[in-house]
């Protein structure tokens, strides 16, 4: 059985860390753990441009449900990534929120 983490239990962990260090081990533990986009997926028409790091997203809606995926070849920004995961990923998308 997986276990679901939630943003109040990723921002639990954060405080727990003791150095800056640990945070940053932890941030690219996330990356590892949420950004799970297949290579087939890894194309330009999901690459975020602009990024000084290849990056990788995708969104899909189905009725009022939003669900990411993502990559990237930096372990940091796979982390950034994993935190919009966690927060938005299969929540129900806000009224009129034009996504």
């Amino acid at each position: 059985m997986s276990v679901i983490i939630t943003p109040q239990k990723v921002l639990l962990n954060f405080q727990r860390c003791t150095s800056w260090e640990d945070k940053y081990l932890y941030l690219i533990e996330l990356g590892d753990r949420f950004c799970r986009l297949p290579l087939s997926a890894q194309t330009d028409n999901h690459k975020l441009r602009g990024c000084q790091s290849r990056v990788w997203i995708t969104l899909d809606k189905s009725d009022t449900t939003l669900q990411f995926a993502a990559n990237s070849d930096a372990a940091i920004v796979k982390g950034l990534l994993a935190l919009i995961i966690i927060a938005y990923d299969k929540k129900n998308e806000p009224a009129n929120s034009g996504v």
